[in-house]
């Protein structure tokens, strides 16, 4: 594995330390500190993230004219920008409306990043190694979500604006890593004819097919962190147990993605993503007959499974699909689908909730029933392992 699949690891890892020691605390701040209504704090958050997966595909095409090295320093130095405002407006108790262009500012850095990062794996490794590379990638990610909330509500108990002084400086040191080991290319100037509009892939029927299958597949990734603690809580589990739940998922992936990784390589690209998303369906319909923690346990065990399974092949298939030129462009939507994905899982989910969590039967077949029809679009997608 090349040596730059690493430092792209660990810069996912310092990111994504930098964003959960800080933001989620932000939230905390603006609310019981200086009395901010949640729904204002989550109408920011909300528009902010959508802005963010529109410019995916912006990002996509900046890759498609420069370089997907340039695009990911350039998000780098706009998370690295949105810290330091975020430091600055709460070390100087600013108005809130300020907070919302530095919430934009790090949304789009991190499309720009995640999108560029992503697709210079596809440029860079060789089809059958991308899914290990991608699962390399992932375990830096979870590691840094898994040690950052920690070191927050430490150092948020000392001060807020040292919790974003901390985040400004990993944003510093993460784009510091990327710009020095990680080299650019010369830049490309295309000709005119070289434009390729978002209309134009939408024509690709077979890209849209797996599209709507990954959208649908997010829809049900984004339960995790919606549905699914609504229903612990309400089947008696405690916030601590309910922790536990993330636990298992977040140290699954830092334990065993790089194994399954390796696993995906062995097997059919198109195998493995219907086995990975039939894992999905399996592991929240078994939550139907969850009433324990250590049955709830079982389902994540079984959806965290799938998950290593599915979404490095999300990613590694869009590689392969896309004309040798278009990666960029196609990772770009991809991430538009995979962010519209997570701001609108909630709301589905809050609706499921309120409709049927006195029917966990009902629950969760509407909930798994996404990754089922997302199998039944992966199974009309060609050219998965790049020959068929």
């Amino acid at each position: 594995m090349k040596k730059e699949i690493f430092v792209l690891s660990f810069v996912r890892m310092l990111t994504a330390a930098g964003y959960v020691i800080s933001i989620p605390f932000l939230n905390i701040f603006l609310y019981n500190e200086k009395g901010v209504p949640m729904k204002i704090i989550g109408f920011y958050i909300t528009l902010a993230s959508l802005i963010g997966a529109f410019s995916r595909i912006y990002s996509g095409k900046l890759i498609h004219k420069f370089s997907s090295i340039l695009i990911m320093n350039i998000g780098l130095i706009s998370r690295l920008f949105a810290f330091l405002i975020f430091f600055l407006l709460v070390l100087f108790n600013s108005p809130v409306y300020l907070f919302f262009f530095a919430f934009v500012l790090n949304s789009i850095g991190f499309s720009f990043y995640g999108t560029a990062s992503d697709t210079y794996v596809g440029e860079k490794i060789m089809e059958k190694e991308r899914p290990k590379a991608y699962g390399i990638i992932r375990i830096g990610a979870n590691i840094g979500w898994g040690l950052g909330p920690v070191f927050g509500g430490f150092l948020s108990n000392i001060s807020y604006p040292l919790l974003f002084l901390i985040g400004t400086l990993l944003s510093l040191i993460s784009f510091l890593i990327n710009f020095s080991f990680i080299k650019d290319r010369e830049l490309k100037i295309p000709s005119n004819k070289d434009n390729y509009f978002f209309g134009e892939i939408l024509n690709d029927k077979n890209f849209l097919k797996f599209l709507i299958g990954s959208f649908l597949i997010y829809l049900v990734v984004g339960q995790l962190i919606s549905s699914l603690p609504v229903f612990a809580r309400y089947k008696g589990l405690n916030n601590l147990k309910v922790g536990y739940l993330f636990s298992v998922n977040g140290l699954m992936v830092v334990f065993l993605q790089y194994f399954i990784s390796y696993f995906i390589t062995k097997i059919k690209n198109k195998f493995g993503i219907v086995l990975g998303s039939f894992l999905y369906f399996i592991g929240y319909l078994s939550f139907s007959w969850a009433n324990s923690l250590n049955s709830f346990i079982i389902g994540v065990i079984i959806f965290t499974l799938g998950e290593m399974i599915t979404l490095p092949l999300i990613t590694t298939i869009t590689t392969i699909i896309a004309p040798p030129e278009k990666k960029g462009i196609y990772i770009g939507i991809l991430g538009f689908a995979e962010g519209i994905g997570w701001a609108t899982a909630p709301l589905i989910g809050g609706f499921l909730i309120d409709m049927f969590i006195k029917k966990p039967l009902l629950l969760w077949i509407a909930t798994s029933s996404f990754a089922f029809f997302g199998i039944l679009f992966y199974l009309k997608v060609k050219g998965m392992d790049g020959k068929d």
